[in-house]
């Protein structure tokens, strides 16, 4: 199973801290860097060891259940075909009703690009987090904001 999470036009992915609550966005192709080795807020600098917001977890588990389900109805169609001929006959129903996988669109356009200069990388925060500062995301180092 493969579950698409939407990036913005600019490619950056919207994530939330388990701790302050708070939304930024990443690339995930600096989140998937080897040279990253923890994802620290912006904003409070804690290392959290989920970032996925409640509508991505959703969608993952409705699909999970989806394929169990589906797996399940397979097995017994399979059941069904091998025990036609014997004495004891096995008839399989309907296939369950899947739950419907709606898209993943998150959408929070009020953040602006930071860039870290420690990491040459760049995330979106909070306007008011640019002048206030805030933790680079790829190595926890301070930054205070704009000069």
């Amino acid at each position: 199973m493969k579950i698409e999470i939407q990036t913005d036009n600019d490619g950056f992915a919207l994530l939330k801290c388990q701790f302050c609550g708070d939304y930024y966005k990443l690339r995930p192709s600096d989140m998937e860097n080897d040279v990253v080795l923890h994802i620290h807020c912006p904003y409070c600098g804690q290392v959290g060891n989920s970032y996925l917001i409640e509508e991505v977890i959703e969608v993952a588990m409705k699909m999970a259940k989806n394929f169990a389900l589906e797996q399940i109805h397979q097995a017994f169609k399979e059941l069904e075909r091998k025990q036609k001929r014997g004495p004891v006959t096995f008839k399989v129903g309907k296939a369950f009703q899947k739950e419907y996988e709606s898209p993943i669109l998150l959408v929070v356009d009020a953040l602006v690009e930071q860039h870290y200069d420690c990491c040459k990388r760049n995330s979106k925060i909070k306007p008011s987090m640019k002048i206030a500062g805030t933790y680079c995301p790829f190595c926890g180092v301070k930054d205070f904001g704009d000069k």
